[in-house]
């Protein structure tokens, strides 16, 4: 009889104490438990500790992906099982798990049903009852994209049928902020993949994409059935929709001040003359700014002057966020001053 194979546990977090408790507590009986931690200020850290695992602290750079990728480095199982903090294994998934690993599994990666509860209720309908491909072999996967990260699996995908519980939404203050966060993220995302927009496109997205999530999410996939819950959150993600288009057209707005203009155009030609003196040699030109916490933002606005500024230099007001990682990307000049 073969060797059983272990099991990694990977469990991203930022300032999880209520909630990473219960997570550890349905997975003690994994091999190895590690949890990807995005610099909590609360006592996310201890109570991690506490059940015995491997602490990362990283700041979040604005990737899932890559937080869900440091967990696949870190491990040591040949399986390793990719978490939020709000999620609970059942006794069942386990059960299934082990009698897994105890064979010889053929797949690379396994989806599960995760079986989510907003404010305490199982929404079946409405797709909220799906798959995840989140238990991999840990040599054959690596996941992409920075927002909706996703496996890149070598090899073949098989189905367990046993269900992860997921309950991301206890109280609707705690999701609401969750989700601005989401959007703004969203709209980097946005950003990064389609440039700047045409008005009339935004325009575009900004009607059709809202009605076209709450049409998916309460008539196609039945949310109506999820009784007053279903058409709340059907409603909630339709304006989740909408405030990411709404932050993707706020980032494209010209007269802003974190506008990302376009590098080609009249714009830059000018700010590359200023420089130029009577001989017309060009003088060097510094950008320097003042930064706070602008993890989200900093790196669109340093992607557009590090092709043509001669230096580049960052003043940080004692960031607690991923702003001086990102920031020394750039350059080496980065000043952390309070």
């Amino acid at each position: 009889m073969s060797e059983r194979q272990r099991l990694s546990v990977a469990i991203l977090t930022k300032n999880e104490e209520g909630r990473i408790a219960r997570c550890l507590e349905s997975v003690r009986w994994a091999d190895e438990l590690i949890v990807v931690d995005g610099l909590s200020t609360d006592r996310t850290v201890e109570i991690a500790r506490r059940f015995g695992a491997q602490v990362i602290s990283h700041a979040f750079e604005g990737s899932f992906a890559a937080e869900r990728n440091l967990g696949l480095q870190h491990a040591t199982g040949e399986w390793v099982l990719h978490l939020d903090a709000d999620d609970v294994v059942t006794p069942e998934f386990r059960a299934l798990v082990e009698r897994l690993l105890a064979g010889s599994p053929s797949h690379a990666a396994f989806k599960f049903r995760r079986k989510s509860y907003l404010l305490g209720r199982f929404m079946r309908f409405g797709g909220w009852y799906h798959y995840l491909p989140n238990l991999v072999r840990r040599e054959a996967v690596r996941y992409e994209g920075a927002v909706h990260e996703r496996p890149v699996v070598e090899g073949t995908i098989g189905r367990l049928d046993a269900d992860v519980e997921h309950h991301p939404c206890e109280d609707l203050r705690a999701f609401l902020d969750r989700h601005n966060r989401y959007t703004t993220l969203a709209a980097g995302e946005l950003l990064a993949a389609h440039g700047r927009l045409r008005d009339a496109k935004i325009r575009r997205r900004l009607l059709r994409k809202p009605w076209k999530t709450f049409w998916k999410t309460y008539v196609k996939k039945q949310g109506f059935r999820e009784g007053l819950h279903g058409l709340v959150f059907s409603l909630f993600f339709a304006g989740v929709e909408l405030i990411k288009w709404a932050k993707y057209w706020e980032l494209t707005r010209p007269e802003t001040g974190d506008q990302r203009p376009e590098t080609s155009g009249s714009n830059r030609s000018e700010v590359e003359g200023v420089g130029a003196s009577r001989a017309h040699r060009r003088e060097t030109l510094s950008v320097g700014l003042m930064t706070k916490n602008e993890e989200a933002r900093l790196a669109g606005c340093l992607d557009r002057v590090a092709g043509w500024a001669d230096e580049i230099v960052i003043i940080d007001d004692e960031s607690t966020d991923g702003t001086v990682e990102v920031a020394r990307r750039y350059t080496d000049k980065v000043f952390v001053h309070p």
